[in-house]
Order: C-alpha cells, then sequence, then structure tokens
C-alpha cells in the first residue's frame, strides 16, 4: 500500500473516535447524543430498557436490522453482535444504530469508499472491522451499562430445554401453517442430507399432517397473514431470525430450502448460534423423537400393574 492510502486510512480511523452530531453525520461514522431538551412522558421506546438477561428484548431489537436500513457486515461487526450490545436500528438513516439507553448514535459503513484498488479496499474493510468491533463496546457513554456488560453469548438458544413447551410451541407453529397445506404442498428441498420429510409423520406421531407441514414446523418455520386463510397476503416467518418469505410467489412443483431460507445465524440452523453440538430444528427433531414424559409415566403404572397382578 503507498504511504499516501496509508494516510488517509490512518485518518479514516481517526475520524471515528471523533464525535459530531446525529443530524449532520460524516461520510464514514458519526456519534453524537441527544441531551439537553426535556421531553414529555411516552411510551418506553424500543431499545430503552436494560435488561442483557432477556431473550424477548434481544430478539426486538435484532429485528429492527431490517434489509432496507441495514446493509451485510462481516460477522464481528454483523446486526446479532450490535443487538447483543443493546443498539438498534431505527431506520432515520441507512445503516446507523442508536443504543436507546445512553441516546448515541453510529453510522456504521464496513466498506471502502470511492474508486480504490484492491490492496488498499482489503486493508481498509479490514481495518474498519477492527475499529467497528471495538465501537460496538466503547461508542456507548462511559456510563452506560451497555459499554459494561452486554448480552451473555448464549442469549439467541432456543428455549427447547422443555419437551413439552417445545411440543406446544412446534403444535402451534403447524397449526398457522395448515391453513394454507395447498400450497405449501411442495417438493421441498431439506438439504440436510440425512432427514426426509416422507420420515417425518411418524418420527413425531402426526400422521394427518402433511410432511412438508411438519419439516417446516420443524425447521422454526410459521405462517402469518393479515388473513389466516388468503394465501396473498401470508408469509413464511422466523420470528427468531425475522426471515420471511411471501407464499403468494410459490407454485406447485417449487423447491424451498429450509436452511437456505434462514439468516445463517439463525439457531434454528447453526449449532454456534444455539449454544450446542446441533442446531435447534435437530435439537427438537432428537427430543419429539423420544417419548414424553407422560408417556414414560404410563409405561411405569403399567410395568407396576403388570408386576402387582403377578403376585
Amino acid at each position: 500500500m503507498s504511504l499516501a492510502a496509508k494516510r488517509k486510512l490512518s485518518e479514516l480511523l481517526n475520524s471515528l473516535d471523533s464525535p459530531s452530531p446525529a443530524s449532520t453525520p460524516r461520510k464514514v461514522a458519526a456519534i453524537s447524543s441527544k441531551e439537553g431538551t426535556p421531553t414529555p412522558k411516552k411510551a418506553a421506546k424500543p431499545g430503552s430498557l436494560y435488561a442483557p438477561y432477556s431473550r424477548e428484548l434481544f430478539l426486538e431489537r435484532l429485528g429492527m436490522f431490517r434489509p432496507a436500513v441495514w446493509s451485510y457486515k462481516p460477522t464481528s461487526i454483523d446486526e446479532v453482535a450490535w443487538a447483543k450490545r443493546g443498539w438498534i436500528c431505527p431506520g432515520t438513516q441507512k445503516d446507523t444504530v442508536e443504543c436507546g439507553v445512553c441516546s448515541q448514535t453510529l453510522l456504521v459503513l464496513s466498506q471502502a469508499q470511492g474508486d480504490v484498488d484492491e490492496e488498499v479496499r482489503e486493508a481498509t474493510e479490514k481495518a474498519l472491522e477492527e475499529k467497528y468491533a471495538e465501537m460496538i463496546v466503547t461508542s456507548h457513554k462511559e456510563n452506560c451499562p451497555w459499554r459494561k456488560r452486554g448480552c451473555d453469548e448464549t442469549i439467541f438458544r432456543l428455549p427447547l430445554s422443555d419437551p413439552q413447551s417445545a411440543r406446544e410451541a412446534l403444535e402451534s407453529r403447524v397449526e398457522s401453517l395448515l391453513s394454507h397445506s395447498d400450497t405449501l404442498s411442495l417438493n421441498i428441498d431439506m438439504k440436510t442430507g440425512t432427514l426426509s420429510p416422507d420420515t417425518l409423520p411418524t418420527l413425531l406421531r402426526k400422521p394427518t399432517i402433511p410432511p412438508p407441514i411438519l419439516a417446516l414446523a420443524l425447521f422454526g418455520w410459521s405462517a402469518t397473514s393479515t388473513n389466516p386463510s388468503d394465501t396473498a397476503t401470508a408469509t413464511l416467518t422466523c420470528t427468531t431470525c425475522h426471515r420471511r418469505r411471501g407464499l403468494w410467489n410459490l407454485k406447485a412443483g417449487d423447491e424451498l430450502d429450509l436452511v437456505e431460507e434462514h439468516r445463517g445465524y439463525c439457531p434454528w440452523i447453526s449449532a454456534a448460534s444455539q449454544a450446542g453440538p446441533v442446531a435447534g430444528w435437530e435439537q427438537l427433531l432428537r427430543m419429539m423423537e423420544k417419548t414424553t414424559p407422560k408417556e414414560r409415566e404410563a409405561r411405569r403404572q403399567s410395568r407396576r400393574t403388570g408386576r402387582r397382578s403377578g403376585d
């Protein structure tokens, strides 16, 4: 890299540390705080609560990083990383994050700007990634609790430890999908290698439910619509990674990849996000394959009755 390019890169990185008003952000990044003007009391805005233990609030923050207002970032500075430290993407300006607790704002651009050669581009983007990874923490105000502690690494993990709750949630997703079973009776490409949708009705003891419906529910998908019976407004939705796929553009014979439709970090398909040896769908499948507590108790009771009869 030339001396001039190195100098420009150094100036760029140094500029990220200098605060400036939110209303006039610099080309690369701007940090500001909203202070001084009293406002009337109103309902808490998204991200205004410090609750690093709350998975619900984490998912709420994550859901604000919509594709329309947030572009792709490397894993170390993607939307999950920002949401874990209390940041939201309010949508007032693309790629701008805000802390609802300390009111700091920051414009996050991870790509080199302008016409530069490949060497300069790679060095710039690597340096920006490293700098923003630090600023996820340091851009909060000194007294902001999000600066001191973010969400635990397991905050994304799906709550699948209780078999009864997991089964009820699965059945709820199945119910939402059944309204659109005609559309969803497609050739679904699962991309899992070892699992066939045709085996699911037997494994999950749901013989009357179409295999594609069970497969979708197993992978965390449900159907949402303003009118439950109207496919024209229905979408396949993952409430964890906030991915959506409109049912109106699916035709009989289409393939629907249940893995690729999720975001790569979704715990339904990512063992790392699920903080375990397998992804969420496989953990749920293993759990559903086992007998329920009621079934185990019924077997114990049957054995006890048999022993008494033989006495």
